[in-house]
């Protein structure tokens, strides 16, 4: 039953509107064993500032709303996003695209690039667990590390929207409720929480782990006490077939109002209890804003 008394539900469908730029074309150092690199593998390719500088002015042209500037990671965790933060900047000053980053780890002085660049916000993993760290990443790393790059951020006034993956240990709870934690005592006022669910990619070594549609909703749950249901958002990656769609329908049940890539079953079930549904064409974590609203959806040409 539908229980909720604020029925407005914001859907993210960023598309060719918000497409994903890749700094470092395929590869990757650290090789994850989600994902093995092949992540990068659909994205848009610009190793160089002038590419990155060209891709924009594409964008501009045709009508895009913004894009995700990221990459694969160095063997430290970090994406190497200071190399193209010149041309954010003179992208930001020539057009009238939205650009968020995804950085992995961050030292202050390049939170003060990435301040200075104009990037309107920056996607963080936070792993409240070292041993899921090294098992997945491969990273010798503490939680508090994930800590001290939100607060680099934070300090240099980035808008930061921590992003807290359910499952990443092969699919078992492990460091998710520390993960949340961490970003409440790195700030309680952060803007937008992002909560996704284990993808893993055929052919890796978490091939067909996925996590429990409930732990999804538990993690949800905990995020929302910690920060409000309106600061806390499904994000795109949550989950593959059946319990994708459980996942969303239990996320919206449970009070949530933001869900990125909603499966049909998700966008037919809102609409038959009521919920004021509203389209934007960018990344979840920029939020609900006018200026990106789409007038409609390809969503609802099937329903």
């Amino acid at each position: 039953m539908y229980k909720r008394s604020d029925k407005r539900l914001n859907l993210f469908t960023p598309s060719r509107l918000f497409p994903s730029i890749s700094i470092t074309g395929e590869e990757c150092a650290l090789q994850c064993k989600h994902c093995r690199g092949r992540l990068l593998e659909g994205l848009i390719p610009a190793v160089e500032p002038d590419a990155l500088l060209r891709i924009a002015s594409e964008l501009d042209e045709n009508g895009a709303l913004g894009m995700l500037v990221t990459g694969g990671c160095d063997r430290e965790g970090r994406v190497e996003i200071e190399r193209v933060l010149s041309a954010v900047r003179q992208i930001k000053n020539e057009t009238d695209l939205l650009v968020i980053a995804h950085t992995g780890f961050v030292r202050p002085s390049v939170a003060e690039m990435l301040a200075g660049s104009g990037v309107d916000g920056v996607a963080l993993d936070v792993v409240g667990d070292s041993a899921t760290a090294k098992r997945v990443y491969g990273l010798d790393v503490a939680p508090e590390d994930y800590l001290e790059s939100m607060c680099a951020l934070l300090d240099a006034g980035v808008d930061v929207f921590p992003h807290v993956c359910v499952g990443l240990n092969f699919g078992r709870l492990s460091g998710e409720y520390h993960a949340l934690r961490l970003i409440r005592e790195a700030s309680v006022s952060v803007s937008r929480v992002v909560i996704t669910a284990l993808m893993p990619l055929p052919g890796t070594p978490m091939a067909g782990r996925k996590p429990d549609p409930a732990d999804v909703l538990r993690v949800v749950c905990d995020a929302a006490r910690l920060f409000s249901y309106e600061r806390v958002l499904l994000g795109c990656a949550h989950s593959v077939g059946r319990d994708r769609g459980v996942i969303e329908t239990l996320a919206l049940e449970s009070g949530v109002m933001n869900i990125a890539l909603p499966t049909m079953r998700l966008v037919r079930y809102a609409h038959s209890v009521g919920c004021d549904v509203n389209y934007y064409g960018t990344c979840c974590g920029l939020g609900a804003r006018e200026e990106t609203r789409i007038r409609g959806s390809c969503y609802e040409d099937y329903l």
